[in-house]
């Protein structure tokens, strides 16, 4: 009994280790892992030094930054995107890019494991002197996810990242890349996100100013040939009026010469 009560002691005092490791294989030449489309030429060190990972986990922290609770309702906000939109949202957090630059290393690290073909990827690079962020997109996603709007998207979780609050910075972005696909799909009109997070429908100014000056140009040219015409027509009417008083004139002077004639 003493001895059960020791350990019960013991397994409240001692640290429990609540932090979701991620699981990796390991690649080798004999066995790449990698999806079968994927053709291997020039690009197997790449392979080769990318980490080799389950597909189904979508969330890899390699530092352990997210308790398990924390990553359980991430996963659950990806999957919510997932059966949304049809593709696959990965997200990544690492302090060692294997070589690579950010990029390189986000797009390596979806292409060489067994993802959808249509897709997302955040990659969180916890450097020693601050923190880094890259999103990718694939597929269809490209056409939801501009350049101007992943710079907005970073843009706004960056300020958490950089004061080390890593959950709130990723679940924001679950809703932002979320609520780019849903406003595009149910809504007209281009959408960016303000300081604030909220969706905004952005106004066209470019696209108003070139219909301004189209419209403006037609009203003018319009005017212009109305313009013409009218002048056309009074000078049309001048002439007539004129060769009619000339035909009178001679007329009358034929009529007198005739008189004086007789």
């Amino acid at each position: 009994m003493k001895r059960f009560l020791l350990l019960l002691s013991l397994l409240f005092l001692i640290p429990i280790n609540c932090f979701a490791s991620v699981k990796t294989n390991t690649r080798t030449r004999d066995n790449l892992l990698v999806p079968k489309d994927v053709i291997v030429n020039n690009n197997l060190n790449d392979i080769l030094n990318t980490p080799a990972v389950s597909s189904d986990e979508k969330v890899y922290d390699f530092i352990d930054l997210f308790s398990e609770l924390d990553r359980e309702k991430i996963i659950k906000k990806v999957s919510h995107y997932k059966k949304i939109t049809g593709m696959d949202t990965v997200i990544v957090i690492t302090n060692d890019l294997k070589g690579f630059s950010l990029s390189d290393y986000s797009y390596h690290f979806y292409d060489y494991n067994d993802f959808d073909y249509d897709g997302i990827i955040l990659v969180i690079y916890i450097d020693k002197e601050k923190p880094r962020i890259f999103m990718g997109s694939m597929g269809k996603a490209i056409s939801f996810y501009s350049d101007r709007r992943i710079k907005q998207t970073l843009s706004y979780i960056y300020k958490d990242i950089k004061n080390k609050n890593y959950y709130q910075a990723v679940f924001d972005y679950q809703n932002i890349v979320e609520g780019f696909y849903v406003h595009d799909m149910e809504n007209a009109g281009t959408y960016y996100i303000d300081k604030e997070g909220n969706f905004v429908l952005a106004i066209p100014w470019i696209e108003l100013i070139v219909l301004s000056f189209s419209l403006t140009f037609i009203m003018v040219f319009f005017l212009l040939n109305v313009f013409k015409k009218k002048k056309k027509k009074l000078n049309d009417d001048f002439l007539e009026r004129s060769l009619d008083s000339s035909t009178l004139i001679v007329k009358l002077l034929s009529e007198e010469k005739i008189t004086e004639d007789i």
